[in-house]
């Protein structure tokens, strides 16, 4: 009969063999694919992959370990169900081992409380098996030792950590992916709201000030088109003022980072824009910009609009 505390090692180690399984074959595609992946390879990725495949070896070969007993108690049951009262020496042969090997398993076996003391103790008399057989076995209590206790939880708490890392690692990854996808389609917005909420890392810090830049004279002008479509013509060169003024206030900054011949195509929108739908030009919009009182700018801002509807 299998002991309480053997069945509840075979469940751990189990446990123990299936996390480093995960764990190698995970991160070790992982570091496989890091090693030519600049991406991943970068802030430290690859190296934490390989030692957490490497850690996913050492559970697999503590598993098969810790698990050796519980294979050796299953060949030895398997020969004393065939024969009962099978001795030592008999174990031996059967299970191509040798006498001193088979006590030795045997010694740690009972150690671990898989097996009562006088399990493979050759019985001499029949009826003292049957009277064995006949006693009522007692109740185990299962003891589950506090440094196995605290290696599972370390075990668990360190694969939830590495799930979480990875996650978080391959999330960031595939947001570059997207906005640098993204900013080559000029489609400026996006990229923005693909790098917004990010820790940006030191690599793509230029990057982020491109598509930052770019995105703030392109979402006045998406707000033009928005405000147009609601037959909002005064928040319309509203939004039109300031791409204008957002032009102007980054073009230099546009220019150090190399993206100005971004920029141009964007302001030409907003000039056809502002010609066919104000009768205005860039020029005109950079004088009414100058206005620094806000009562007197809305009055120009509703003068022309109120113009444009004649």
């Amino acid at each position: 009969m299998k002991s309480a505390k053997m069945v509840v090692d075979k469940i751990a180690y189990t446990v123990v063999l299936i996390v480093g399984i995960f764990l190698t074959v995970c991160f070790g595609l992982f570091a496989a694919i890091g090693i030519g992946d600049e991406e991943l390879s970068g802030d430290g990725f690859l190296p934490f992959c390989i030692i957490t495949a490497l850690i996913g070896i050492g559970l697999i070969a503590f598993s098969a370990i810790k698990r050796k007993p519980i294979n050796t108690y299953k060949r030895y049951m398997k020969v004393l169900d065939n024969n009962p009262d099978a001795s030592i020496k008999e174990i031996a042969v059967l299970t191509n081992s040798t006498e001193e090997a088979v006590r030795k398993n045997i010694e740690i076996m009972i150690a671990k409380n898989y097996v009562a003391q006088d399990t493979f103790t050759i019985k001499e008399k029949k009826e003292k098996k049957a009277e064995k057989k006949a006693q009522r076995e007692p109740v185990e209590r299962v003891k589950i030792k506090p440094v196995f206790l605290i290696f599972m939880l370390t075990v668990i708490s360190a694969f939830v950590m590495l799930i979480m890392f990875s996650s978080n690692s391959l999330a960031y990854g595939n947001n570059i992916n997207n906005a640098e996808k993204y900013l080559e389609r000029q489609k400026y917005e996006l990229a923005y709201n693909e790098l917004a909420g990010l820790k940006i890392k030191k690599e793509n810090e230029i990057l982020y000030e491109k598509v930052r830049v770019l995105m703030l004279i392109e979402k006045q002008y998406n707000s033009y088109i928005n405000f147009m479509n609601l037959d909002m013509p005064k928040q319309a060169l509203d939004s039109l003022a300031k791409a204008v003024a957002q032009y102007d206030k980054n073009i230099d900054k546009a220019d150090a980072l190399g993206i100005a011949e971004n920029m141009n195509p964007i302001l030409d929108n907003v000039n056809y824009a502002l010609q066919t739908e104000f009768n205005l030009s860039v020029d005109d919009i950079r004088v009414i910009n100058q206005i620094e009182d806000k009562n007197e700018y809305t009055r120009q801002i509703e003068t022309y609009t109120i113009a444009r509807t004649k």
